[in-house]
C-alpha cells in the first residue's frame, strides 16, 4: 500500500497497562455524573486558553480572537448523545495516539483518581472518567494548520486513531469534539436543568463563555467576569444574593458579608458570608429500585439498594439517616411528608433537608464538600476546608490567589505558609462579620446563636487571640427571663450599682439550673443569675475569660445562699 493509504487505515491500539488499570478504577468508582461533565468541561476551557494565548502573542487582534472562542454543549436525547465541543488548539494524530499510550505520573491509578475528583483540567488524566457514564467515546480534533483526526474507544484494552475524511460529525475550523455515547440509564444527563446547573457550578468565571444547545437555540450559560475581583462598589445587592446563591446552594438571604483584597507580599480576594440557617438539601430519586441521594448539584451522597414499597415518609428519613450516619431526627422533608406507594410518587417529593444543629458531632461534612471554595489565578482548584477552623465551618465563602501551585491536594495545603497566612485573614474577617451579626438584635441573632452557639464555644476554647470578642458574641439564659437569652454586656448593664460580680448557676437545663437551693436567694434580692447549661464547656469559657469589661465571675452554690439572702435588693 501506498504512504497515503496506510495513513488513511484506522490504527488499532493498546491501552498502557496504567491507562487500563486508571478506566477500570473511573468504571467502577463511585464518581458522580457532574465530576464526569466537569473534567472534560474544563479540558476544553484549558484547551481554548492555550489556542487563545498563542494567537493573542501573534499579530491578530486580541478582542478579534475573543470572540470566537467559546465552549458549547449540544445534547442529542434521541441518539443518547452528549457532545462537548471546543475551538481550543486542537489535537494532531500523534497527541491522540500519545492519549492511550505516553504513561506519566498524572496517569498512575490513585492519582488519576485523585485528580478527576479535584476536576484536573488535563487531557489523559480527568478524561478517562468520562468511561464512568459513557459506553463508547468518540474525540474528532483538527490543529490549525493539520488535518482533522478521529479517536475512538468502547473503554477497553483497545482505542482506534483514523484520519477524519469523511467528517460525518462535521468539518472542524480548529478544536476538539468529544462525542459521549452515554450509558441508556444516564439519559437525564441530557436535561437541559442538569446540564445548565454543572455548567454554572463549574464554568462560572472561566475566560470564556460555555454555551448550551437547546431547543431554543444556543445561549451562553456560565459567567466570565469574577464578582470577587470586581469593586465592592460596583456590585448591587442583589448580585451578592446570586452569588451566595451560586456559592452555597442557599436560596435564602445571608445575614453577613465580607468582600475583601489582601495585597502586599501575598496577594489573595475573598467573599465570605455568614449564612441565616444551616441545612444541605438532598433530592432523592429511584431509579431501577435504587434509592439515589444527592446533594443539589448533582453530587452522589447515598444509594440504597434494598428499598421496599411502599414507604412511609417516617421510615424514608430512617433509611436515609442510616445512609448518612446521622440520627433519623436531624431529617425534615421539605413538603412535610408523604407516602410512596411507587416510583412515581417519589417524584413529589421535591427534597430532603439535614439540619445542621452542629450540636455534639450532627454534621454532614466531607473533604469534597467544604465551605470555602478555592481558586488559584481566577480557576478553581478544589473545595477546602483547611482554609477556615473548624468551629468556622458554617461559614460560606471563595478566596482566589495566584501565590500556590494549581490543583494542589489536601495534603500540600496543610501547613502551607501561604494558607496560613490566608486563613488568619479569613478568621479575624469571619469574627468581624458575626459581631455585626450580634448587632441586628436578638430576634435575628438569637436564631443563628441557637444552631450556631456552640461553635463559637469552640472558637473561645481552640483561639485565645480572640476569646475577649468571642465573649461579647455569647450568649446564656437567664432568671430575668428564663425563655430569652442575654449578652454579658446586657447583664452588665442591669447590674446593681453595688454589685461587682456575674453571678451563674450551671445545669443541663434552666430548670435544673433554676432549681439549685442558693438561686432563690439571689432571685428574692433582686439579683439576677446567668445559667449556664453547657456545664463542660461553660465552666471552661469561664475559667479562660476570668472576667469580662472588669466584672469577675461568681459561681453560685451552697455557699453563697446567704449571700443572696442578705444581699440588697
Amino acid at each position: 500500500p501506498s504512504p497515503t493509504s496506510l495513513r488513511n487505515m484506522a490504527q488499532r491500539l493498546a491501552f498502557h497497562p496504567d491507562i487500563q488499570d486508571g478506566i477500570r478504577l473511573f468504571q467502577e468508582a463511585r464518581l458522580t455524573t457532574r465530576t464526569c461533565v466537569r473534567a472534560l468541561l474544563l479540558n476544553a476551557h484549558a484547551a481554548v486558553l492555550k489556542r487563545f494565548c498563542q494567537e493573542k502573542s501573534g499579530s491578530r487582534d486580541s478582542k478579534e480572537v475573543q470572540d470566537e472562542f467559546c465552549v458549547t454543549v449540544l445534547p442529542d436525547k434521541p441518539a443518547c448523545l452528549l457532545t462537548i465541543q471546543d475551538s481550543g488548539i486542537g489535537m494532531s494524530q500523534s497527541d491522540l495516539m500519545a492519549l492511550g499510550t505516553v504513561p506519566c505520573k498524572r496517569h498512575k491509578v490513585m492519582q488519576a483518581a485523585y485528580a478527576v475528583s479535584r476536576g484536573d483540567p488535563w487531557f489523559g488524566t480527568g478524561f478517562f472518567a468520562v468511561f464512568h457514564v459513557a459506553d463508547k467515546v468518540r474525540i474528532v480534533s483538527k490543529c490549525s494548520d493539520g488535518e482533522q483526526w478521529q479517536w475512538e474507544s468502547e473503554g477497553d484494552r483497545y482505542f482506534t486513531v483514523v484520519r477524519d475524511d469523511e467528517k460525518q460529525t462535521g468539518e472542524l475550523k480548529q478544536g476538539t469534539k468529544v462525542i459521549c455515547y452515554l450509558k441508556k440509564r444516564l439519559s437525564e444527563m441530557l436535561e437541559d436543568d442538569y446540564l445548565e446547573q454543572v455548567i454554572k457550578m463549574d464554568c462560572d468565571f472561566q475566560d470564556f463563555p460555555t454555551l448550551l444547545q437547546t431547543e431554543g437555540g444556543c445561549r451562553k450559560v456560565n459567567r466570565e467576569k469574577p464578582l470577587w475581583l470586581r469593586q465592592v462598589s460596583d456590585i448591587e445587592s442583589e448580585e451578592y444574593g446570586a452569588f451566595y446563591t451560586w456559592l452555597s446552594g442557599d436560596t435564602a438571604e445571608f445575614l453577613a458579608k465580607e468582600h475583601f483584597r489582601v495585597e502586599g507580599q501575598l496577594e489573595f480576594a475573598s467573599v465570605l458570608f455568614v449564612p441565616h440557617c444551616w441545612f444541605r438539601p438532598i433530592s432523592l430519586s429511584l431509579e431501577d429500585g435504587i434509592l439515589l441521594g444527592r446533594t443539589l448539584a448533582g453530587d452522589e451522597l447515598f444509594r440504597c439498594t434494598d428499598v421496599a414499597l411502599p414507604m412511609t415518609s417516617q421510615h424514608l428519613c430512617t433509611r436515609v439517616a442510616e445512609q448518612l450516619g446521622v440520627p433519623a431526627e436531624s431529617l425534615a422533608l421539605l413538603d412535610g411528608g408523604c407516602h410512596l406507594g411507587s416510583d412515581d410518587q417519589l417524584g413529589d417529593l421535591s427534597a430532603l433537608t439535614l439540619k445542621q444543629f452542629v450540636s455534639r458531632g450532627i454534621r454532614l461534612r466531607t473533604e469534597d464538600s467544604g465551605s470555602m471554595k478555592l481558586y488559584i489565578r481566577n480557576k478553581f482548584a478544589r473545595a477546602c476546608d483547611v482554609l477556615l477552623p473548624d468551629w468556622l465551618h458554617f461559614v460560606q465563602g471563595l478566596v482566589d490567589t495566584e501565590d500556590l501551585p494549581a490543583n494542589p491536594s489536601v495534603d500540600e495545603l496543610k501547613d502551607n505558609r501561604v494558607v496560613n497566612v490566608i486563613r488568619k485573614n479569613l478568621v479575624k474577617r469571619s469574627v468581624s462579620m458575626l459581631e455585626r451579626v450580634a448587632e441586628r438584635g436578638d430576634d435575628v441573632y438569637g436564631n443563628f446563636y441557637e444552631m450556631f452557639g456552640c461553635c463559637l464555644k469552640a472558637g473561645f476554647v481552640e483561639q485565645p487571640q480572640y476569646r475577649s470578642r468571642l465573649a461579647g458574641l455569647l450568649r446564656f439564659a437567664t432568671s430575668l427571663s428564663p425563655g430569652h437569652s442575654t449578652s454579658l454586656a446586657a447583664y452588665i448593664s442591669r447590674m446593681k450599682p453595688d454589685q461587682d460580680q456575674i453571678y451563674y448557676a450551671t445545669g443541663h437545663s434552666i430548670a435544673q439550673a433554676s432549681s439549685h437551693p442558693a438561686v432563690d436567694g439571689f432571685r428574692a434580692n433582686g439579683l439576677e443569675v446567668l445559667y449556664m447549661l453547657d456545664p463542660e464547656v461553660d465552666e471552661r469559657i469561664i475559667h479562660g475569660l476570668s472576667d469580662f469589661e472588669g466584672k469577675s465571675f461568681l459561681k453560685i452554690t451552697s455557699d453563697q445562699k446567704e449571700r443572696g439572702d442578705s444581699a440588697e435588693p
